[in-house]
């Protein structure tokens, strides 16, 4: 993992610094006369960000572009403001949000927070790896979603042990091993923590040891949902007798394949029913076709 401290004392700096972390940013000081200056301590691979930034000027920053992530903010201290899907959220609170959904923020001089940038692949992988099927849709956390309080001080310790420290201390670098456990560790407590479109789905998750046919049976139900599916289908897919699937689903499922199919296409339409541009387009189409 890469680390640094930076500190700047030009704006058009700051924005040329994240123009390297893929973020196209605008920043406007409140005082054009006073002397611009900002700190960061990050640490970054290529699954997680861990900023740590102190703004010593009052500025606001507009967003252009985003990088495809996901953000964990928590306040430390002094006061922001971030505008997200139009909506203004005050920083006393941790942000959890889809990075593409932020267009803005207000800062004011004192102001410090700790974050974590989790990129969308990472993120969507470890959802997978929790639910033990592949993520159909694009994670969405629900407005005005953020961490409870013990669950952000879980994060923001794991993130300081992954990145071997976000102040000014000796402590070691962790090994590639715990770097992955910990961002693990990171990614577990964001998904289970916070609500979005998966929850349900992931508390609903059987314990215990999946054996291999039958969680590969689960993949290919869910990657051919929106397909016709046999059960002899399911089972030609993992080489197993129908009986030998049926079997094998009850156990570890409480269900037949059938019905966890059917489980799956439910679920899948109720997340289309709740989704609000799914449901514009549908109201659209449906305006359309009675001209």
């Amino acid at each position: 993992m890469n680390e640094f401290a930076n500190s700047f004392g030009d704006p058009h700096a700051l924005e040329a610094h994240y123009a390297k972390l893929n973020a196209e940013i605008r920043i406007r000081p409140d005082a054009s006369d006073e002397p611009f200056r900002y700190e960061e301590r990050i640490a970054f691979n290529d699954d997680v960000l861990l900023l740590r930034t102190m703004s010593h000027t009052s500025y606001t920053v507009d967003v252009r572009t985003a990088a495809d992530a996901y953000v964990v903010s928590i306040p430390l201290e002094g006061r922001m403001t971030w505008h997200v899907e139009g909506e203004c959220r005050r920083g006393e609170m941790n942000l959890v949000s889809d990075l593409k959904l932020i267009k803005g923020a207000r800062i004011e001089a004192g102001t410090s927070t700790s974050n974590v940038v989790f990129s969308s692949h990472a993120l969507h992988s470890d959802l997978a790896r929790l639910l033990g099927a592949p993520c159909h849709k694009r994670l969405k956390f629900e407005r005005n979603s953020g961490l409870k309080r013990d669950d952000a001080l879980a994060l923001y310790h794991t993130a300081y042990a992954l990145a071997g420290g976000l102040s000014n201390s000796t402590a070691t670098m962790p090994s590639p091993i715990t770097i992955g456990y910990l961002r693990q560790a990171l990614s577990t407590i964001l998904l289970q923590g916070c609500r979005h479109n998966f929850s349900d789905q992931l508390r609903s998750v059987a314990s215990g040891v999946m054996p291999v046919r039958i969680k590969r049976a689960m993949d290919y139900l869910y990657a051919n949902a929106e397909s016709p599916i046999m059960l002899a289908d399911i089972a030609e897919s993992v080489s197993l007798t129908v009986r030998g699937l049926q079997v094998g689903f009850l156990r570890h499922q409480g269900m037949s394949p059938m019905a966890f199919l059917r489980k799956i296409r439910l679920e899948r339409a109720r997340e289309d029913l709740l989704d609000p541009d799914i449901r514009a387009n549908a109201n659209r189409l449906a305006c359309a076709g009675s001209l």
